[in-house]
Formats: C-alpha cells, structure tokens, sequence
C-alpha cells in the first residue's frame, strides 16, 4: 500500500506539471506507459520479498510455526503478490487517471479521461506478469537474501549463455552463405504466413505460461525443502 500510494502520488505529480505546460492530452499515455512500467517493476520487488522471513533465524521460526498447511502459506504469498496485487495497481491506475482528470477539468478546463482496464494490451500485460512475477517469485523461495537482485544475475546469466548456445548451434548447423537461403526456405514463408494469422503470438504466449507455471512448481519444491 505504501508503494502504491507513493506511485499514485508520483503519477498525480507529474500529470499536474503536464497541466501546466498544456500537454494534457498526454497524460493518459502517461499513465499507460511510466504507470504501468513503475508498478510492474514494483510488483517484482514486492514478489522477490514473498518469503524474505525465512531468511532470518527469528521470522523463520514465527513463519514455520505459522497455523497454516505448507500449500496454504506457498498459495497465499503467490496470491497476494500476483493477483492482488495487480487487481489493486489496476484500481490505482483508474483511481489515479480520475484524480488527474478532475484536476484538469476543475483547475484547467479540459477533458475527463479514464483509463480503460478492459483492453488487450492490459490483458498481455497481466499475462506477462504472470510471466515475471514466476521468475521472481522463485527467487524470493530460492534466495535467502537480496532475492531480486540475485534473480536479476541469473537470469542475465542464463540469458547470455543461452544466446551464445544459440549462436554456437546456429553456425554449427548453417553455414554462413547458407542463411540467405533458409530466409527464403519454405519454412520461414510458413512462418511468416502464421504470425500473420496470430497463430504464433499464442504459441509464445502459451510457452512463457507454460514455462511460469514450471517455475512456480519448481519454487513449491524448493519452498518444502527450507521449510523442512
């Protein structure tokens, strides 16, 4: 609540000062870009710290000793840190855009603008979300201490040597004279002709939901090992 309340503030601050310079019209672009990129970057660190108790010997023993099934304690923090905490950041945005809309309606005489929630591009971003928050979530099981800036290297570790693997495999099956002709291959006029029909937007959404839901199962294992 306190991040919330300090980005609503920072919001109203800056849509305020962009009354002033008569760039009105902007602000809800605003919103929809530094908004939701301050509380998504909020909501990681706030999912990095799920389990920051058991990384002391005193929270932990108040924390195991918590009158709740292993299942309820791992389901709660996942709840709280994904849904209801994006659930709050979407009411804050609306709540947020109606404050700075009065401001300019009452002080400054322009228009009354509300961001919609119901949107596609809302929608993806939940599900990247969704997407992120696993990756953190399983850092903040998995790191005793400074879980998201450890997730952090890791993941930028495991992204370099996954890229240099790629690149390894990639000149070890395709010479370089041989990449002009596998552009024009039959197999990437296959795949152009279905990312034209959405067909490949969702089968790299459905692999990323799939993949988050591995880790989120990989972070119960691992939550029953330091709990034991």
């Amino acid at each position: 609540m306190i991040a919330i309340g300090s980005i609503g503030g920072l919001l109203i601050f800056i849509s305020f000062m962009m009354l002033i310079r008569g760039a009105e019209h902007n602000i809800m672009n605003m919103y929809k870009t530094f908004g939701v990129v301050a509380f998504f970057i909020t909501g990681l660190v706030f999912s990095s710290m799920s389990f920051s108790e058991m990384g002391t010997y005193s929270k932990s023993l108040q924390f195991i000793t918590l009158p709740a099934s292993r299942f309820e304690k791992y389901f709660t923090s996942w709840f709280i840190s994904y849904a209801l905490f994006f659930l709050l950041s979407l009411v804050s945005l609306v709540v947020f855009s109606m404050i700075s809309s009065l401001l300019s309606v009452s002080i400054f005489h322009g228009t009354f603008e509300v961001i919609n929630p119901f949107t596609k591009e809302l929608g993806e971003i939940m599900i990247g979300y969704f997407c992120a928050h696993a990756v953190f979530f399983l850092g903040s099981v998995w790191f005793k201490k400074s879980a998201f800036f450890k997730t952090l290297l890791t993941g930028f570790v495991v992204q370099t040597v996954a890229n240099i693997w790629g690149l390894i495999w990639g000149f070890a099956l395709l010479k370089p004279n041989q990449f002009d002709n596998f552009q024009d291959s039959e197999f990437s006029n296959f795949v152009i002709q279905m990312d034209g029909n959405g067909a490949i937007e969702n089968y790299v959404i459905g692999f990323f939901v799939l993949f988050a839901c591995i880790l989120l199962i990989a972070g119960w294992e691992r939550f029953k090992e330091r709990e034991v």
